[in-house]
């Protein structure tokens, strides 16, 4: 790409009666190079080549998790694509890109109804600030336990998505509820869940889950990967989409 400030030089020459020629010889150009920029009436712009973004490569990976899971988050989406695939950006690059992906459902509204204690709603969610700790800034994420009935919230805050954050964030929850609520609910965390079979939509869960849940008496229920999710689990999906 020519620079502008060629251009310049071939339109002062050129006004100066010096010939293309000449001018071709004096700037080591070509001919035809000094006509275009004599003949242009602007400078010549310089056009930055579109980078691409890291989740290009990945743009399969969520094609398919869209298929298989319309109403996913974007921060369950990152925590798949952290730990399977190598994925280093932020949750709010991968929520754009499912915005861009997603189709926008249009669907009549759905009220479910809760009772007191009944529900006790968990998901992670990566906070929008980063502190700097020892010079170095840090991720900070949220698994935010909320009871739809009343619409009280609480959340444990982590520098990880680990198991043991996980559970740690659990134990908290329950301290803060000061009981067991009946039912958990969750959007198939990789926490809890290792693996979602096929078209049964059966769980297969993680050992040690299931140790924490049995020790603690907590029954679950996993949303359906699909359009029901959004509702079945709609308070925490608000707060963490």
């Amino acid at each position: 790409m020519r620079s502008a400030m060629e251009w310049a030089r071939v339109r002062a020459l050129a006004a100066d009666g010096v010939s293309q020629r000449e001018i071709a010889a004096r700037l080591g150009i070509n001919r035809r190079t000094v006509a275009r920029l004599a003949a242009a009436q602007e400078p010549p712009r310089y056009r930055r080549r579109p980078t691409g973004s890291m989740l290009d490569p990945l743009e399969p990976v969520l094609r398919r998790l869209l298929e298989e899971w319309p109403e996913i988050k974007a921060p369950r989406v990152t925590e798949i694509l952290r730990e399977d695939y190598g994925y280093v950006g932020s949750v709010d690059l991968v929520k754009k890109r499912l915005g861009r992906m997603r189709p926008s459902p249009v669907r009549p509204a759905q009220r479910t109804g809760y009772r007191p204690g009944q529900v006790l709603q968990l998901d992670w969610a990566e906070m929008p600030t980063r502190p700097r700790i020892a010079g170095r800034e840090r991720r900070v994420y949220a698994l935010i336990g909320s009871l739809p009935f009343s619409g009280a919230q609480t959340a444990h805050f982590s520098f990880d998505l680990s198991a043991e954050a996980f559970l740690e964030g659990h134990v908290r929850a329950l301290e803060w509820l000061g009981g067991v609520p009946r039912e958990c609910v969750y959007d198939n965390l990789r926490s809890a869940v290792r693996q979602v079979l096929g078209f049964s939509r059966a769980r297969v869960e993680n050992e040690r889950w299931v140790a924490f849940r049995s020790h603690f008496g907590l029954d679950t229920f996993y949303c359906q990967p699909g359009i029901k999710g959004a509702h079945e689990k709609a308070l925490v999906a608000h707060c963490t989409s």
